[in-house]
């Protein structure tokens, strides 16, 4: 009488297959990671974009070909609606409410882009984009700065800018600032 081999998988075989899945699921993973700090960041980049063409479109309708330029010294506004009307690191940013300025945009943006979760940074969070006006320009020339997720992250260069300047914060978090004449 010969032994009938039982039909199955050894443990070994299953546990081969188990780590071959735990493998490919952590590289997927991953994967799923960057794509999703990549949209946000297309996200943030797409509403700077709406924002510098409203301001372009302002400032082509404005018989001074000005910017519009809100009554506050230092004139910021935070681009989008946040917590107490602050943005920037941790919110320390504090901005003047933005009627003003969503009035002056209002006939060229259809509806205000919608606000972005914070930028996690190991210091606190970059919250929202801030606009202001460069001082002693007259509002000839407006800044935009905002920030985005993961080294080497590339800003938004909206037609008409003067310039673009990013830097990355420590290896977590670029920051996009661009002028606008």
């Amino acid at each position: 009488m010969g032994r009938t081999k039982p039909s199955g998988f050894t443990l070994i075989e299953l546990l081969v297959v188990i780590s071959i899945i735990g493998i490919l699921s952590s590289i997927v993973l991953v994967s799923l990671n960057q794509a999703r700090i990549k949209a946000k960041n297309s996200a943030r980049n797409s509403q700077i974009m709406e924002y510098a063409k409203a301001l372009a479109l302002f400032k082509s309708d404005s018989p001074q070909n000005l910017f519009p330029n809100p009554p506050q010294l230092p004139p910021k506004f935070c681009l989008g609606t946040y917590i107490d009307n602050k943005c920037g690191r941790n919110g320390e940013e504090s901005v003047a409410i933005g009627t003003v300025l969503d009035n002056s945009l209002d006939p060229y943006l259809p509806s205000f882009p919608a606000v972005q979760p914070p930028v996690p940074y190991s210091a606190g969070n970059f919250i929202g984009a801030i606009f202001f006006v460069t001082p002693l320009s007259g509002a000839k020339q407006v800044s935009i700065q905002w920030w985005l997720e993961g080294v080497g992250a590339v800003c938004a260069r909206p037609q008409n800018t003067y310039t673009l300047a990013s830097t990355d914060l420590s290896g977590e978090v670029t920051e996009c600032l661009v002028t606008l004449e």
